[in-house]
């Protein structure tokens, strides 16, 4: 009995214990960095920057607005010249083909408009979901170049709030006193995120104004919520529309419009 114990206890120290590091066959490649260029050409003094994420787009769906400049982001390193090699290889033709077709799905170009809100001294930037987190940065490093040193700046950022809160805001900014302060563990990812460590970075974070509204899913594919979306209209609208009581009127219209659709499927 006592040779099985103390055989059953050495045994346990000879087990292969799990690998700390698992090695992949191929390397991770670097991610590409984009070139990005903003063109701005309206001279208008400026009071309001808004900045808003995709899934919260229809803040701005139904309020009149005219483009002013645009931010591009292209990828260079992806234009090829497709016979600059003379000798065609077959294997390394296919690969080159499929390589190149997972790079242009991964590092999409983009041309983001930058907007002039009509009858306000309003600009909004509607900014797409990349997947390259190498672009919210260096994207909102070109929103930092926009001639508005002295403008309030509005981010509106999607966050799974707990406790049934559907908006808060982070503790920088001037505007929206009567909205509580996020508080810890929440967090905001994104362009929202990218916008707000830039003005950090340019000294103007007490011209940052953020708006969490709450929301679940993956980041930068987020369902935010009706009533969130409809607060925060509520206390921002006045500083980019001219209009409150009609835009809330279209905004609401929209929202309801959006959640009926939604829910009359399957959410995965």
């Amino acid at each position: 009995m006592y040779m099985l114990m103390l055989k059953w206890n050495i045994k346990q120290w000879l087990d292969a214990q799990n690998p700390r590091h698992a090695l992949d066959d191929e390397d991770v490649p670097t991610p590409l960095v984009p070139t990005v260029s903003l063109s701005y050409t309206s001279t208008d003094s400026i009071d309001t920057v808004v900045v808003v994420p995709q899934s919260i787009k229809v803040v701005l769906d139904n309020v009149s607005k005219s483009a002013v400049g645009s931010i591009k982001v292209e990828y260079p390193q992806l234009t090829t010249d497709d016979n600059q090699n003379e000798e065609y290889d077959e294997d390394e033709q296919l690969y080159s083909a499929v390589s190149k077709e997972a790079n242009l799905k991964t590092y999409q170009s983009a041309d983001i408009a930058v907007y002039r809100l009509e009858g306000q001294r309003a600009l909004a930037v509607v900014v797409p979901h990349f997947t390259n987190p190498i672009v919210e940065k260096v994207v909102a490093h070109e929103l930092g170049k926009l001639p508005v040193d002295s403008a309030n700046w509005i981010i509106l950022a999607p966050c799974v709030l707990n406790n049934g809160v559907s908006l808060s805001k982070l503790a920088a900014g001037s505007l929206f006193d009567n909205v509580p302060k996020v508080q810890p563990p929440h967090f905001i990812t994104g362009i929202g995120a990218a916008v707000v460590s830039e003005l950090a970075t340019l000294n103007r974070l007490e011209k940052c104004n953020t708006l969490i509204l709450n929301a679940e899913g993956h980041p930068g594919y987020e369902k935010v919520d009706a009533d969130s979306i409809m607060d925060a209209a509520e206390v921002a609208s006045e500083y980019f529309v001219k209009s409150k009581a009609d835009y809330i009127k279209k905004l609401s219209q929209s929202v309801r419009k959006i959640n009926s659709s939604a829910t009359s499927g399957m959410y995965i």
